[in-house]
């Protein structure tokens, strides 16, 4: 059962959620859909730039309100919410209206949120923060994406099968080093008081 559950949420791993951002950007760019590229662009560097930010304060400052039970927010959940909401958002047929990419991005955001609580990586809470984010970026990227593009092609087809079959199973460090540095480095800029065993913690 967890064996199943990690293997789904590493679909979620910024080792794939990065390349295929970036494969999605290019294919957008070489079709000559400049507004859904640029609105892709902006979408997802917001949501990843929003949990960054998030993920640095909640490092620094979570230890100083256990009740709220947030640590770090899940960024596996607002990652895939935001990067497979989005492609629903681009390419689905029946994205016309926003309350089914809503209801499209919200399923995926609950099943890697509930993966996340599964394999004790996050609380429900921190899932929950993920989740709004990334629903908040596909919102972004439905308005601001243009003209409806209805078609995926063959070659991004290809692209998310090659990245899936290199980079699935790859886990980048990138939690750790984020709450590592958070404690190390802005915990006595931001949240000084009482903060030396949340500093041992996490070194």
């Amino acid at each position: 059962m967890i064996f199943v559950v990690q293997w789904f949420s590493d679909f979620a791993d910024q080792a794939i959620i990065l390349p295929l951002s970036a494969v999605v950007a290019i294919m957008l760019g070489f079709q000559r859909h400049w507004r859904a590229a640029a609105a892709w662009v902006v979408a997802v560097g917001a949501v990843l730039s929003v949990m960054l930010v998030l993920k640095l304060l909640a490092g620094a400052c979570g230890w100083q309100h256990p009740n709220i039970d947030i640590e770090s927010p899940s960024g596996h959940t607002a990652s895939a919410a935001m990067v497979y909401g989005g492609l629903f958002v681009l390419f689905g047929k029946s994205a016309a209206k926003l309350w089914k990419s809503i209801t499209f991005t919200t399923i995926v955001a609950a099943l890697f949120g509930i993966s996340r609580v599964i394999l004790h990586d996050h609380s429900p809470p921190e899932v929950l923060v993920g989740a709004i984010v990334g629903i908040a970026g596909t919102v972004i990227l439905y308005f601001a994406r243009g003209t409806d593009i209805n078609r995926i092609s063959l070659p991004l087809i290809a692209s998310f099968a090659l990245i899936f079959c290199v980079a699935h199973g790859t886990r980048l460090p990138a939690e750790k080093q984020v709450r590592s540095f958070a404690a190390e480095h802005l915990r006595l800029m931001l949240c000084p008081a009482n903060g030396s065993d949340f500093s041992r913690r996490y070194r």
